[in-house]
């Protein structure tokens, strides 16, 4: 990735410097603590009194001086160098952790994102299908009409009346959308038995249900699906609108 080598290079040059930077802060501080060490023996061997072991020691001074740059440069700049190089490749491992979860939960979001917006849409759709099937019912039966009807004002033979051409056309809107079919075609009140494996989906167990199947039992209802869905393409016009009103210029 090119956010991963652009952040290691940055990465490297900033270690580098520090390297270098801190490499010469101890080689500086420890030659010139060689050097202050020799100036307080050089003091001591220009007065009278100077033994034999302050000899031995200002010796091994004196070699430890001519070996700094041969030994000490080298060892303290290969430790420094191979530390950094180890530091680096931790860090670099880490951005590259990091990175790598941050583009997962990018893509997670992104995904959740698409997938709540999916969900709005299929709700969104349904609502506009079920809205234009009330509005089928209301234009062909005027169900609507006779639901919000104030029933008392009407004898039982005209609510009777009414009723039997609602009936009709509503059922001639279920016909034409659904093609509607009963799920156990036998009469209501016959005792049948439910196989092993039927669907719970489409026949539902009442009464004592105890055991494995087969089951027998009495048919209350016979259940309703159907056969095809032919629904239509929804338009641009607001379904929330159900049914215009109606007015008759003059």
């Amino acid at each position: 990735m090119d956010i991963v080598k652009s952040y290691s290079l940055k990465l490297f040059v900033f270690i580098f410097l520090c390297i270098i930077f801190l490499l010469i802060l101890v080689d500086s501080t420890f030659y010139f603590l060689i050097k202050g060490i020799i100036g307080k023996i050089s003091t001591i061997e220009s007065m009278e009194v100077f033994f034999l072991e302050h000899k031995e020691v200002s010796d091994q001074i004196l070699m430890l001086q001519d070996y700094f740059i041969l030994y000490f440069l080298l060892i303290s700049g290969t430790i420094f160098v191979i530390s950094g190089l180890i530091f680096w490749l931790l860090l670099r491992f880490s951005i590259v952790k990091f990175i790598s979860l941050m583009d997962t939960l990018s893509s997670s979001k992104q995904q959740g994102s698409l997938k709540d917006t999916s969900n709005d849409g299929k709700s969104q759709y349904d609502t506009h299908l079920f809205l234009y099937l009330l509005s089928v019912f209301q234009r062909d039966g005027r169900l609507l009409d006779f639901l919000f009807e104030d029933l008392s004002l009407y004898e039982d033979e005209q609510i009777g009346s009414a009723v039997r051409n609602i009936h009709e056309e509503c059922r001639k809107v279920i016909d034409k959308n659904f093609v509607p079919k009963v799920v156990i075609d036998k009469a209501e009140g016959d005792q049948i038995v439910i196989e092993k494996g039927f669907d719970p989906g489409l026949i539902k167990l009442t009464g004592n249900v105890t055991g494995d199947p087969p089951f027998k039992g009495i048919l209350r209802h016979k259940g309703w699906q159907v056969k095809k869905v032919e629904l239509p393409t929804l338009s641009g016009v607001n379904p929330k609108v159900i049914a215009p009103a109606e007015v008759e210029i003059l």
